[in-house]
């Protein structure tokens, strides 16, 4: 239910003297909650100024952003930019300098935000979390062609009436303890099914 409508919901449960126990049990809302909608209406406010009063205080709740000033951007700068130093170590100087400083994520945020001109392409790793990215081909057999290549090379393979065009596949057991290879010819239907051996 929209917050809209159920603050309609308490304005008229209100005029029909329902208590506050009962109107927080049917529209889900808490007791306190009816208990300032109903106070906010008796001093003559309507539902859609009570939404809008919520919506523009939870806007000013919440953790300010942090601001540096020019002593600890310079410093910064000088760790990172000159020094070639991570983020992490940038932080760790500005804590022992001042305990209430900045973490080590606010500060990686402030990179990849751009604020106080911070730029993530002047970090060890340009903000990137990995090196270097090495794709996995353990357990692949690379020799044989996917059935997407195969589609582009004869796209006629539904229709095909000769045998020795074969589908291969393979069939995982339970917890991986045990598994089956499956080869389908296309024209016959006939599978071949083939044991693995066990590692």
């Amino acid at each position: 239910m929209h917050k809209y409508i159920k603050l309609i919901a308490v304005q008229e449960y209100q005029k029909y003297k329902y208590s506050i126990i009962k109107i927080a049990k049917f529209i889900r809302f808490s007791k306190s909650t009816v208990h300032r909608v109903i106070k906010l209406l008796k001093q003559g406010l309507s539902p859609l100024e009570i939404l809008y009063q919520y919506d523009e205080n939870k806007h000013k709740s919440g953790r300010k952003q942090i601001l540096l000033n020019e002593s600890q951007i310079s410093k910064i700068n000088q760790i990172i930019i000159i020094n070639n130093y991570a983020p992490d170590i940038a932080a760790y100087i500005l804590r022992n300098d001042n305990p209430k400083s900045i973490c080590t994520k606010t500060l990686y945020n402030m990179f990849k935000t751009n604020r106080h001109d911070f730029n993530v392409s002047n970090l060890l790793r340009k903000g990137k979390n990995k090196r270097h990215k090495v794709k996995e081909n353990r357990g692949k057999c690379l020799t044989a062609k996917s059935i997407h290549q195969r589609n582009q090379e004869i796209p006629d393979i539904k229709n095909i009436q000769e045998f020795g065009h074969i589908e291969g596949d393979t069939i995982i057991g339970k917890d991986h303890k045990s598994s089956i290879i499956t080869l389908a010819d296309i024209w016959s239907k006939t599978t071949i099914p083939l044991a693995t051996k066990k590692p």
